[in-house]
């Protein structure tokens, strides 16, 4: 039944396909404290980027300003720096 209109919704509409989402506001700064790699030299490659501190020789931590943006330095890590 896609393509039916219901009470100005449109029944079957798919993510991805036009329709309008909310976007959550940005919430208060969120620091990573423990990101412990599996090797130190991951962790100093790591420390390279300008928001990351190592604490440890195999942890970083790091402060994002909401947690969208601690998610996508997560991800930047995690597909440059695993094994």
């Amino acid at each position: 039944m896609r393509g039916v209109a219901v009470g100005g919704v449109q029944s079957g509409a798919i993510p991805g396909d036009g329709c309008a989402r909310s976007v959550p506001a940005p919430g208060p700064p969120v620091t990573i404290e423990t990101i412990q790699h599996t090797r130190p030299d991951l962790a100093e490659i790591a420390a390279l980027l300008p928001q990351i501190e190592r604490v440890a020789p195999d942890t970083v931590r790091f402060e994002a300003g909401d947690m969208a943006e601690g998610y996508a330095i997560i991800r930047v890590l995690y597909r440059n720096l695993s094994e």
